[in-house]
C-alpha cells in the first residue's frame, strides 16, 4: 500500500429474497456489494436480479423505436 493507493477486496453480502413485480414470486435476490479496505468495509453498490425471470430493478429500460 502506498500513500495514494490502496488495494480493495470486493465482497458481496448474503442475498435476501424479495418480491419480484414481474413474475409475482419471492425470487428477486438483493445483495449489497462492499469494498473491504484498511479502515473497514464501504458499501459501494447493490446487486438485484430475479432467479425466475431475470428482472433487475437496476436494468436500463428498453428503448422502443
Amino acid at each position: 500500500m502506498s500513500e495514494t493507493h490502496e488495494e480493495a477486496t470486493m465482497h458481496i453480502a448474503d442475498p435476501a429474497e424479495e418480491w419480484c413485480p414481474i413474475c409475482l414470486k419471492t425470487t428477486l435476490l438483493r445483495a449489497s456489494i462492499y469494498a473491504l479496505v484498511s479502515d473497514g468495509p464501504h458499501r459501494i453498490g447493490e446487486y438485484a436480479v430475479c432467479e425466475e425471470c431475470g428482472h433487475s430493478p437496476y436494468a436500463e429500460p428498453e428503448v422502443r423505436r
